[in-house]
């Protein structure tokens, strides 16, 4: 409703029932309820002490910042608390390539993660030594006979 309506309806009431304001009279109220009074005024005596985490919990951004410290205080733990082995990273096995296999691309690949460029051509040194040097011209004969093995 809104206030003219509220207005004309109090008008209303307040004819009907009385026409005065009502005022309160705290020394009468006293009089009248000693023992409510004595209970209000305990009330009032003691401290209500409200718990900290109460405090933080009411505000919506309090209780945003907290589960963040909280995530991030378990976090930095789970962090610092891993396995403090001293341990080496696995090295891929010793396996005999064959030069092909050696300069396959996951080879390659391997070899430069291990020790980059470097790791690379000792790689590509490694291949050429196992071929051993090559004649700058051969014949088909020749290279299907040394691909057959005859």
């Amino acid at each position: 409703m809104n206030e003219k309506n509220d207005k004309w309806l109090d008008d209303i009431i307040s004819k009907a029932v009385n026409n005065r304001k009502p005022k309160f009279d705290a020394e009468k109220f006293k009089q009248k309820f000693p023992e409510e009074m004595h209970i209000l005024k305990s009330r009032a005596s003691k401290k209500q002490r409200t718990s900290w985490w109460r405090t933080i919990l009411s505000d919506p951004f309090s209780s945003i910042a907290t589960a963040a410290v909280l995530v991030l205080m378990v976090g930095i733990f789970v962090y610092f608390s891993g396995s403090k082995d001293n341990t080496t990273p696995l090295k891929e096995p010793k396996v005999t390539q064959t030069p092909a296999q050696m300069m396959s691309l996951i080879s390659i690949n391997l070899a430069y993660n291990r020790g980059g460029l470097d790791e690379v051509e000792k790689q590509y040194e490694k291949a050429i030594t196992e071929i051993g040097p090559r004649p700058k011209q051969i014949t088909i004969a020749e290279l299907l006979a040394e691909s057959n093995g005859t």
